[in-house]
């Protein structure tokens, strides 16, 4: 799929659409689309610039559909895959309420460019959320009053860590305790807040880390999310851990690799 430039007054005319929930049928099959931006190249079949000629062209309909469902089917099995028997409503709520009510407010960030990659980062949000909601209706009287509760009392933060999965986060909290780089008594939904998740529970308690600020620094910049930049200069961080002594570990000193890095310590991270 090519590269197009959205215009500010498409930008404009998108971000005010009221939101509305829109399914369509594509090959036989129905899909669910919850982002504004998805409805808006699907109905209207608009005119974007494009990025390499800087000329107007009429996005296609039919290759935009296929990109997005077949992440679509992705995200569906992501979820899917995911929920184990004994998943706790608790820790479902905390890993996809992102997917499941970020198309209803301004968290759908629409960047004033389109790319292939956008477009399956919406298919494969909407699979989750599609997922995310059968899950819900099956299990409404537990699941109810707590995403009522999340969703009232709780504010998103900044993602420190990309997104991760359920395995791979339980996978990770397992390794960093194994190795005595955390605290055997660190809290598993804060761990959870921390690397991958969204929502910050309320009784987060900060992360305990037992080694030394380097291999701190260089378990952050492996998982780190795409938005945020380490350098190799000092590195504030969020009030997310403390140290052996309890302090607060507000700062990561300047890079200065050391003979034992993280990666002696755990030796699958390359699969997290």
């Amino acid at each position: 799929m090519k590269k197009y430039n959205i215009t500010t007054d498409q930008h404009t005319e998108i971000k005010n659409r009221e939101f509305t929930v829109v399914k369509f049928t594509t090959n036989g099959k129905e899909y669910t689309c919850y982002s504004k931006l998805m409805q808006y190249l699907i109905s209207d079949s608009p005119v974007l610039i494009n990025s390499e000629t800087n000329q107007p062209e009429s996005v296609e309909r039919g290759e935009v559909l296929d990109i997005y469902t077949i992440a679509y089917d992705k995200g569906r099995d992501i979820f899917k895959n995911d929920i184990k028997p004994d998943a706790s409503i608790e820790y479902l709520v905390e890993q996809y309420n992102e997917h499941y009510n970020g198309w209803k407010t301004t968290s759908e960030a629409i960047s004033l460019f389109l790319t292939q990659s956008q477009v399956e980062k919406m298919g494969q949000a909407a699979g989750i959320r599609y997922e995310f909601e059968i899950y819900r209706q099956k299990n409404r009287s537990e699941f109810e009053p707590l995403a009522i509760t999340l969703q009232s009392t709780q504010t998103p933060h900044p993602k420190l860590i990309k997104t991760l999965s359920i395995i791979q986060q339980k996978n990770l909290f397992d390794m960093l305790i194994d190795n005595k780089l955390l605290s055997s008594e660190t809290d598993f939904n804060s761990f959870c807040f921390v690397f991958g998740s969204y929502l910050m529970p309320n009784d987060f308690k900060p992360l305990k880390w037992l080694k030394n600020r380097q291999l701190l620094r260089e378990l952050i910049t492996e998982l780190k999310h795409p938005d945020v930049i380490v350098p190799t200069s000092k590195y504030i961080l969020p009030n997310y851990f403390i140290d052996k002594n309890d302090k607060p570990i507000t700062e990561l000193p300047t890079n200065t690799p050391k003979d034992l890095k993280i990666e002696h310590y755990l030796n699958n991270l390359a699969k997290i």
